[in-house]
């Protein structure tokens, strides 16, 4: 019985799966806002009574991809950062986005995560935020960088 129990578990995570691929490779090719239930269902062979098992709707599946993002940076915290000084975990920081991007795609990231884009849901309360407020936080109380914008205006720039 636990092996039938076990055997579903694995199956539906490897439609989950394919499912998230399907859509990342939708968005990287043509953008978020091709990624569709239809299309997801198509590029991965799933179909979409399956895909309602595993997600809500498209909005659930696309908060999904993104939450591969959040984990990078989940994992990674301000204090985990390479650097003397606080410039220096910046760039670290940005080296680590950088990387990101590649795997994910900047131009999905990029639709993700700019403001007025009507994705306003992806933007808050996100774990790299947080390390580059405190970053900058950091790195003002310590006289390396201006105090001439807050750590949330400087995040937003």
């Amino acid at each position: 019985m636990a092996a039938t129990v076990k055997r579903r578990t694995t199956k539906s995570e490897i439609t989950r799966q394919k499912l998230l691929e399907a859509a990342r490779i939708i968005s990287l090719e043509e953008g978020v806002s091709a990624v569709t239930v239809k299309r997801v269902c198509e590029k991965s062979g799933v179909s979409v009574g399956s895909f309602y098992n595993c997600f809500d709707g498209i909005n659930s599946l696309i908060s999904a991809t993104d939450t591969d993002a959040d984990m990078e940076f989940t994992i990674q915290s301000a204090d985990q950062l390479q650097g003397s000084n606080e410039l220096e975990k910046l760039l670290d920081f940005a080296h680590h986005y950088a990387s990101l991007n590649v795997h994910t795609g900047v131009r999905t990231l990029s639709e993700l995560m700019t403001p007025g884009l009507g994705n306003a849901q992806f933007l808050r309360n996100k774990p790299m935020n947080a390390i580059v407020e405190t970053v900058f936080e950091r790195g003002q109380n310590q006289g390396q960088i201006t105090r001439n914008y807050t750590p949330e205006q400087m995040r937003e720039m």
